[in-house]
């Protein structure tokens, strides 16, 4: 299960490498276009457009899987072993439900498109490839926060915290990295230290 998931990680940075680049070239056309050719290219603009929802959605699994999407982690934060692993397995569950009913629905929607036959006004491109991000960034939501959740539930049946350790990204404390990065910690150690004496 590891395997495949790394495998598709990999898939998912290539293909979101690949459509940055896309959209950027196709960005830089319309650009340039707009202000030196000015010949009638309405295609750069579609091909961007459907580059960044791919972007967008493999992104927020990306997000999710190394902990830099946006999280309100105060309350969380206060809990240490079973409780802390209680809370994440909750939140977990939520996202892997969401993300199931999402990748389900996608999949009627792509059906429902490819039986329809509707293309892109510009490039006649099918519509299910376009629709075919939600599907792909869902179903890979659901497979590594799935995953996520396995290794959670043992850690937490074990009673072993640091069994999720690399599985579940932690949230740094941003006011420890602040004090850090100017040195006041160290101040604040030897402060401690010399106050004790």
């Amino acid at each position: 299960m590891r395997t495949t998931l790394k495998w598709l990680q990999r898939a998912e940075n290539f293909i979101m490498g690949g459509a940055f680049i896309i959209m950027v070239a196709a960005l830089f056309i319309q650009v340039v276009n707009r202000n030196v050719t000015k010949l009638a290219l309405p295609w750069p603009e579609e091909v961007a457009v459907y580059s960044m929802i791919y972007l967008v959605l493999l992104g927020t699994e990306a997000g999710l899987r190394d902990g830099t999407q946006i999280q309100i982690t105060a309350i969380v934060d206060r809990f240490r072993g079973r409780v802390k692993l209680g809370i994440q397995i909750v939140a977990r569950l939520v996202v892997v439900a969401f993300s199931g009913a999402m990748a389900y629905a996608s999949f009627g929607v792509i059906a429902a498109q490819a039986q329809s036959g509707q293309t892109s006004p510009v490039l006649r491109l099918p519509m299910y490839v376009p629709f075919g991000a939600f599907l792909l960034a869902f179903t890979i939501i659901f497979l590594v926060q799935g995953y996520a959740l396995i290794v959670l539930v043992k850690a937490f049946i074990a009673n072993d915290p640091d069994a999720s350790v690399g599985v579940v990204p932690d949230s740094p404390d941003e006011v420890e990295e602040i004090t850090a990065a100017l040195g006041l910690n160290e101040t604040a150690d030897s402060e401690g230290a010399e106050e004790k004496r």
